[in-house]
């Protein structure tokens, strides 16, 4: 039965998530290239559902569609991008992000 492969229907993985201090980052969230997440620890409670979910995109994109970086560029499905862009935070990786986060009132 080599070869085949079965998808669960439910997430496999699940990304840490650490609270800290962030008050000298421009950023209240961050995703490191290991896929582990870091918010700000002041974040309401509803900035925080919105920070995790757009958060949560780029450890996917991290695992699933070659988003990486290191000191000069950044790689995002097979393309090489300016690191500009990610201090910016612009860049084709942002808009599904945006589009994720859930907006907790």
């Amino acid at each position: 039965m080599s070869g085949i492969t079965i998808k669960p229907f439910y997430p496999t993985s699940v990304a840490p998530v650490y609270e800290r201090d962030m008050s000298g980052d421009p950023a209240v969230g961050r995703t490191l290239k290991n896929g582990v997440i870091i918010m700000d620890k002041n974040l309401s409670p509803a900035v925080r559902t919105e920070t995790h979910s757009h958060e949560q995109t780029h450890v996917n994109q991290i695992h699933n569609e070659g988003f990486t970086w290191d000191d000069k560029h950044i790689y995002f499905k097979g393309k090489k991008y300016p690191k500009k862009l990610f201090i910016e935070g612009k860049g084709p990786w942002e808009g599904p992000a945006y589009r994720n986060e859930i907006k907790a009132t």
